[in-house]
This record gives C-alpha cells, sequence and structure tokens, in this order.
C-alpha cells in the first residue's frame, strides 16, 4: 500500500491489456472492516510481470509489456501511467529493496529467451520517471534468478542458464561474472 490506512491490490489479465488496481479503503462502523475499489488501468498491451515499487516519486505499480518493448509505471492513487522504453522484450521482473543514500527500489528484468539483463534504477531525474536502465549482456540465456542469502552479498543475485551454468550479478557496479 502507499499509506499507512491504505492497501492496493494489482492483477494482470490473460491477453487483455488492462491490469486490475484495487484499492482496500479502511470503512467506520460499516458490516465489512474495508471496502474495494476496482480501477482498470490500460497498460498497452498485455502486462507480463507486476511488482509494486518504490520510486523517489512514492509508490508505483512496475508492470512489464514485453509485446510493446516498455515498462510502465502506474501511480496506484491517480492510475496516471508513465511509459519507459525497453532495450529488449523483457517479461520478468524482480524488485531489490534499496539500500544506502536513495530511497528508490531497482528492479531485475530478464526474460529465459534473452542472454541479457536489465538493471532498471527507479529514482527519478528532471525530465523522466526512472534514473536509468543498465543493459548487460551475459554469455548464456537466463531461466532463472535466484536471491543470495544474507545481508553480506543482498546486492548480488545469481543468475540460472539453461545448461545449469551459474552467473552472478552485482547489483551496485552493474557487472556480471
Amino acid at each position: 500500500g502507499s499509506g499507512a490506512n491504505d492497501a492496493h491490490l494489482a492483477i494482470r489479465l490473460e491477453n487483455d491489456p488492462n491490469v486490475v488496481l484495487m484499492e482496500f479503503t479502511p470503512t467506520v462502523g460499516a458490516s465489512q472492516p474495508f471496502s474495494l475499489t476496482p480501477n482498470l488501468v490500460d497498460v498497452g498491451a498485455p502486462a507480463s510481470a507486476l511488482d509494486f515499487v518504490t520510486t523517489d516519486g512514492g509508490l508505483r505499480l512496475a508492470a512489464l509489456v514485453p509485446g510493446r518493448l516498455e515498462a510502465v509505471l502506474v501511480h496506484p492513487d491517480t492510475t496516471r501511467v508513465e511509459r519507459v522504453t525497453l532495450p529488449r522484450a523483457f517479461d520478468r521482473l524482480r524488485r531489490v529493496a534499496a539500500s544506502g543514500s536513495t530511497l528508490a527500489d531497482v528492479a531485475l528484468l530478464w526474460s529465459q529467451t534473452q542472454n541479457s539483463v536489465a538493471v532498471w534504477s527507479l529514482g527519478r531525474t528532471e525530465d523522466q520517471a526512472f534514473r536509468s536502465i543498465d543493459l548487460l549482456t551475459l554469455d548464456a540465456l537466463v531461466s532463472q534468478v535466484l536471491d543470495v542469502p544474507g545481508d553480506t552479498l543482498g546486492r548480488r543475485k545469481l543468475l540460472q542458464a539453461p545448461d545449469s551454468r551459474f552467473f552472478v550479478l552485482d547489483l551496485e557496479r552493474r557487472q556480471s561474472f
């Protein structure tokens, strides 16, 4: 949710350009403890992945739209959509919580049909809804992204290739090995 008294749920629809954004609002004195407000948000083509992310502008719903080579950021209260052009048709997303001086999240984008990953920094700049998208090309396709347990290596991810090789991705340095 975006505040102390509200929460949101996002639902992606198969073969539909709309995402359903449900807002849960507390009620006082009613038979139900909360009310639901649904909103349909057109993201341009069917979304393949959704996650709520923190940007410098606050909470947003991030949706990948591989059919348009885009990601979108949806403001949950106004349902305003900001479009982000992607360098590849990524269809999977993993949010990585912010650390250090910025409060904005980072998202890792990948697809099982691509030999690259993208690191999407969700901090805002003056003229766009995000700070950067860094593309990293690998020697293999990416079949799965795994978290590295513990806090000491928390800004690293394991990338598994279909042939069972693994790559370590350092999100701080934007390098893989």
